[in-house]
């Protein structure tokens, strides 16, 4: 039976009464359908990653990851739509698992994707999330247990990306959560260090991270076809700080090329602002 757009009745949605993950059932539903539609995991193609917070991060997840051996438990970093950039599987049990899920470099664990997750669920909320079993909307993963963290920009608070822990289910499901959120506090320490000193007007932020904040606040734009509101959602910050952000780089952009710079005022103008026409891309 594909239900797709409709609401699942109460005998599909899963045993939680978590609300986070209720809520990501409803929308996995109205994307899917019927679970059993998600038949497997899409992956894009190499050119389509950008691996800037990957660069930033190999070293300390490098160094988490070595505490992993022997438990079955792999360690993952996506960006910020969800797109695996790396897993680390420091033993058999962690590589036969993420084999076993098609969790491979590139790999697409957005809702829209495969449902509920691990992933997805936490780019789409948020907030840290834990998905266990049969709690997954995609049948595939209800042997797994996905522990996933929200990494964010030091400074702008946007979502750059999500730490993950996975394995097959195991009752120590709670230390999972504590470990995991340890893993993403040290990350976005190591983000912070990177940083050069702020100045004093405070937009002292790294050019790596800056160029990737842009491409994550385009994609979001791109995904809600230019609606600020849904963007800023997506994003986790607020719509004014979105405003800010789009209208900071239109001013950057005109500046490059000698143009006037654009108000930044977050009125009834968004439209225009967020458009591909007049101007151009608003974060070039």
């Amino acid at each position: 039976m594909d239900n797709r757009g409709g609401e699942p009745g109460a005998a599909w949605l899963p045993a939680t009464k978590d609300d986070v993950l209720l809520d990501s059932w409803r929308r996995s539903w109205g994307a899917h359908g019927n679970p059993a539609e998600v038949c497997g995991v899409p992956v894009v193609a190499e050119a389509e990653l950008d691996d800037a917070l990957l660069h930033l991060l190999t070293d300390p997840l490098e160094s988490q990851s070595r505490g992993l051996a022997g438990t079955g438990v792999a360690l993952l970093l996506t960006d910020a739509a969800g797109r695996v950039l790396h897993a680390w599987c420091p033993d058999r049990g962690a590589r036969g698992h993420l084999a076993a899920k098609g969790t491979v470099r590139g790999a697409d664990l957005s809702e829209s994707s495969v449902g509920t997750n691990g992933v997805g669920t936490v780019i789409s909320s948020g907030r840290p999330v834990q998905v266990r079993g049969g709690q997954h909307f995609a049948r595939f993963y209800s042997d797994a247990i996905c522990t996933g963290e929200p990494v964010r920009h030091p400074v702008t608070g946007v979502l750059l990306g999500v730490v993950t822990l996975s394995c097959e289910i195991t009752p120590r499901a709670e230390l999972l959560r504590a470990w995991v959120r340890a893993i993403r506090v040290h990350l976005q320490a190591c983000l912070v260090m990177a940083q050069p000193q702020v100045p004093a007007d405070g937009d002292g932020r790294d050019l790596m991270l800056a160029a990737h904040e842009r491409r994550a606040v385009r994609a979001a734009l791109a995904r809600t076809d230019g609606d600020v509101t849904a963007a800023a959602e997506l994003l986790g910050i607020s719509r004014a700080t979105l405003y800010r952000r789009i209208a900071r780089e239109r001013r950057r952009a005109a500046a490059a090329v000698g143009r006037r710079p654009v108000s930044a005022g977050g009125d009834t103008r968004s439209a225009q602002m967020v458009s591909h026409s007049e101007t151009g891309p608003p974060l070039p």
